[in-house]
Formats: C-alpha cells, structure tokens, sequence
C-alpha cells in the first residue's frame, strides 16, 4: 500500500493518526477482508483467555483495544487509536437495545452518512435473511465486489462499507460454528439465541458495531475509523451475549 494520508490529531488520545491509504481495488478488497478476519480473532481469543466469558464492561474494552492493536500491527497498521471507555459504553449498550434502529439514528445526527446507512441495510438483511452460509458468503462476496468498484463512494464509505461487510461475512461464520459445536466457549449463547430466533442480531451486533465505531472515528483520522471499529465490533458482540 502507498500514498500516505496527511497526518490527523487524534482527538481522543492527540496522538498523530496517518494509514497508507489503499488505492487499487485489490488493494481494496484485501485491506477490508483483514477486519473481519481481525473480528473473529478478537472473539476467539477472549473465549481463551476467559472461558466463562465473564468481564466487566471496562475488562472487555481494554481487552478489545489491547488485542485490536496487536492485530493490526500483524498487517501493518500500526499505532490504533480509540475512543474512550465511557464514549465505547455508551455506543455498545445503545447497540444492544437498538441494533438498526440506533443505526437510523446516528444517521440522522450525521454520525453516520446517508451513504453508508442505505448501503449497510442490504448486509443486514442477507444475514438476516439467509441461513445457509453459502448463501452468505456467496451474497455478501458479490456485494463486495460490486461496490469495490462502485465510483460513486469515498475510500473512507468503502472502509465503513466493504469493512463492515467483512465483518458480517466473517461473524456469520463465527456465530454459526459456536452454535453447531457444543464444546465452543460461545455455544450456549449461540444456541439460547438460536432458539428464540434470534442468532442472526447479534451478528447485526458484530457489524453494526464496526459501522458505529468507523462513523465516530473518522473524525480523527482513517486510523482511528478502524480501530475503533473493529474494537467496538468486538465490544458490542461480547456485551450482546450477556
């Protein structure tokens, strides 16, 4: 990756916040795919590190700030930048009760661009929608591609937009493994959801949380957009489960 973006104070750390900025489609696609990879890490390494899953909501952010750093030192986007605990509390319980509908409201403080609210919706009702996860993999894959090209979006819609994507292309499989395998750390959430009906929203809860942290974020800088996003993607997730 290259072409540098100009360097951005963070406003919640004032730490220097500059991202090499992909510029091809390819570079696109690989660069998104890496926070839904990243997603599922986090998850799976808090199942390890806490088998019973049990955190105060503060554990959980340090947790998910701490380790989204080190992953994304792994693909060369060092120095994370995040929003405060208490800013992170506020939009993970808000997630919680609201799920979409907190999305439409955060639109309509322009948190959120209109852009990125209509195109986030179709996401939401592929996971909703299609239990099969070829189904989603193959629908959600097509959406990424199709809007990796489309001329009409900003390099930070598609972070929000592809990102966002990824993450639910990648919790989907997540979800669906801790439900079909009893000895998974998240099983018995993913099953109490399941028989309620209930398992495709807190995969809503994984991306909507991306979605919520990137259009906070981006304030201070496209660094800090996936940061926060990926960590709040994780946050909201854990504090759904509860």
């Amino acid at each position: 990756m290259n072409n540098l973006l100009p360097s951005v104070t963070c406003v919640a750390c004032h730490c220097s916040d500059t991202m090499q900025q992909p510029t091809s489609t390819s570079n696109i696609l690989n660069y998104t795919q890496s926070f839904g990879a990243i997603h599922n890490n986090l998850l799976t390494l808090y199942g390890e590190t806490f088998p019973d899953l049990i955190g105060t909501h503060e554990q959980i952010w340090q947790f998910m700030t701490t380790e989204t750093t080190k992953e994304l030192n792994t693909v060369n986007l060092p120095g994370a930048n995040f929003i405060s605990f208490s800013d992170a509390n506020s939009y993970g319980v808000n997630i919680k009760s609201s799920l979409n509908l907190y999305l439409k409201d955060l639109q309509s403080q322009g948190i959120i661009s209109p852009t990125i609210y209509e195109l986030v919706d179709p996401i939401l009702f592929i996971i909703k929608n299609f239990e099969n996860s070829m189904d989603v993999s193959f629908r959600l894959n097509s959406f990424i591609n199709k809007h990796s090209l489309n001329p009409s979006l900003t390099q930070n819609d598609k972070i929000s937009v592809l990102g966002a994507a990824n993450v639910g292309l990648y919790s989907n499989y997540f979800w669906n493994f801790a439900l079909n395998n009893s000895d998974d750390p998240y099983h018995q959430i993913a099953f109490d959801l399941n028989a309620t009906g209930n398992l495709y929203k807190i995969k809503w809860a994984d991306l909507i949380g991306f979605v919520v942290g990137a259009g906070v974020g981006i304030a201070a800088g496209p660094l800090t957009a996936v940061s926060t996003g990926i960590a709040l993607g994780g946050f909201a997730s854990k504090i759904f489960g509860e």
